[in-house]
Order: C-alpha cells, then sequence, then structure tokens
C-alpha cells in the first residue's frame, strides 16, 4: 500500500506530460495540414487537441483561423471570440 500511495503523484505526473505531448502533436499536425490547405483534416486535429485542453487559446485561434480560410465565418468568429474570452 505504501509503494502505490508513494508512486501516486509521479503517476500523475506522467499523465500529465502525456497529454502536453498528444496535445502539442495535434497541434502541429493542424499546422501542418493547414499549410498543406487540408483544411477538414487540420480542423480535424484542432478538435483533438481541444478534447486534451480544451482552454487552449492557441487551437481556437488556429481553428478559427481555419474556418475564416474555408470561408465559413460565423464559426470563425465563435472560435476567435473564445479564443479572446479565454485570453483575457
Amino acid at each position: 500500500y505504501m509503494l502505490k500511495f508513494a508512486f501516486k503523484p509521479f503517476n500523475n505526473i506522467l499523465y500529465i506530460k502525456r497529454n502536453v505531448v498528444v496535445f502539442e502533436k495535434q497541434f502541429l499536425q493542424a499546422a501542418y495540414f493547414g499549410m498543406k490547405g487540408r483544411y477538414s483534416k487540420a480542423m480535424f486535429n484542432c478538435n483533438e487537441a481541444l478534447k486534451i485542453q480544451p482552454n487552449s487559446v492557441r487551437a481556437y485561434l488556429y481553428r478559427g483561423a481555419l474556418k475564416f480560410e474555408i470561408k465559413n465565418y460565423a464559426l470563425a468568429v465563435e472560435d476567435l471570440s473564445s479564443a479572446i474570452k479565454l485570453g483575457d
């Protein structure tokens, strides 16, 4: 029991670090696909990143820019507004 208790904080740190790595991977993939003009794939990766870090200003900004690029202005404004609210 003592050993299990001793490793609990370490396991939490590993979980947090893994989430940060997975978030960055998803976000970088979104940027890559966005640069290649594959906007639906880029938005998919932004959505996956936001599942991991739902308060990410960067992910909302980028997804808003992607939506703007495909002329989905109403949804772009929603994402950009979310980024502004989170950035305050």
